[in-house]
């Protein structure tokens, strides 16, 4: 099985959601996986690890936007709206552009 595969079998199950992402003035439909009770984030030297909103995107999902432009776009899934504050990549053994991409939310209410 290659990682796409892999990538297809979790983001067309129950664990991935319909989700909306808008960012630079684009508006896409997404698959994501929903973490946001919360994903424990690791600090760097002199950082303390938090625990944040998060969610997952694959990388072939973004359609045109640039992994730079996400933070201050939004993410609408499950009857919520988040502003998207950072990302983190999440390469496959393929390369990022095979991988996901973490987004780290914030609560728009």
């Amino acid at each position: 099985m290659t990682w796409q595969a892999m990538y297809d079998n979790i983001y067309s199950s129950f664990i991935a959601t319909d989700a909306v992402l808008s960012s630079s003035g684009k508006t896409i439909n997404v698959r994501a996986t929903d973490e946001t009770k919360g994903t424990v984030i690791p600090g760097g030297p002199g950082q303390v690890e938090t625990i944040r909103p998060t969610c997952r995107v694959r990388m072939s999902e973004l359609a045109g936007i640039d992994v730079g432009d996400l933070p201050d776009g939004s993410l609408t899934m499950n009857g919520q709206s988040w502003i998207i504050k950072a990302t983190q990549m999440r390469p496959s053994p393929e390369g990022e552009l095979a991988g996901e991409v973490m987004l780290i939310l914030m609560s728009e209410s």
